[in-house]
């Protein structure tokens, strides 16, 4: 489908382009909880930051509670990552079709930012914590129909 200004980026392989956002998608929820802490966030020790927060009198309640489930968002996108990277570049290089490629590539990355929204706005909810997981497990199949692309590409190249 050609646009006005005569190019068809629908089909044009933006695959790649979505490594980077989805590092932003994991960097993103992290930024956050920093920002948010006020000078509780020590780069010395960062690993100790949560603890802090934890134990900090300076904010109330609610206020830990989304800093620490931010911190926790980024964790699990960056726990990801690397699954997800695999799979862009296994797909590319067997020529997985660009439309099928964008689709799962890109649906992944707003399963992300879905899902940091989820955890850090609606999972104090127990009603909306279910949106959470869902949009987890959407972005991890996702990253498997990559593979299963990938791999359906390469077994349909060597028919025997």
């Amino acid at each position: 489908m050609a646009s006005n200004v005569g190019l068809d980026i629908l089909s044009k392989n933006l695959s790649y382009f979505s490594v980077p956002a989805a590092v932003l998608c994991a960097l993103g929820p992290h930024v956050y909880a920093i920002s948010s802490a006020h000078n509780i966030y020590d780069n010395r020790d960062p690993r100790s930051f949560k603890d802090s927060v934890t134990q900090t009198q300076t904010l109330d309640a609610a206020a830990k509670a989304r800093i620490t489930k931010a911190k926790q968002a980024s964790e699990n996108g960056f726990e990801t990552l690397g699954l997800f990277a695999a799979s862009v570049v296994a797909a590319n290089q067997v020529g997985v079709e660009p439309r099928t490629l964008n689709a799962l590539t890109w649906g992944y990355v707003a399963s992300r930012v879905a899902f940091n929204v989820a955890y850090v706005h609606l999972s104090q909810d127990k009603t909306m914590s279910w949106f959470r997981s869902a949009m987890w497990q959407g972005g991890v199949w996702t990253i498997m129909g990559i593979w299963i692309s990938a791999g359906l590409k390469v077994m349909n190249a060597y028919v025997f």
